[in-house]
């Protein structure tokens, strides 16, 4: 289908076409905007905590404490 401005003729197929490219140009904007936050929210929220508690002292005292195992058994799986 073709419609008509000032400038002359337009495809319509066309026009959809520059549509969905800038859709996707707009996408990847917002891809690339919030992908910092979501790095910095999944540090804060998932993997710093577990971090935290696998290499926390008392983690490591009580795993002696709960197995009678030998310190560099227990310091293996750590």
């Amino acid at each position: 289908m073709i419609g008509v401005n000032n400038n002359g003729p337009i495809d319509i197929r066309e026009l959809n076409k520059k549509i969905k490219i800038l859709d996707r140009f707009r996408q990847l904007y917002y891809s690339l905007k919030f992908r910092t936050q979501l790095r910095k929210w999944l540090w804060e929220r998932v993997r710093e905590p577990k971090i935290q508690l696998q290499y926390n002292p008392e983690y490591l005292i009580q795993n002696l404490i709960d197995e009678e195992t030998d310190l560099d058994e227990v310091l293996e799986r750590w």
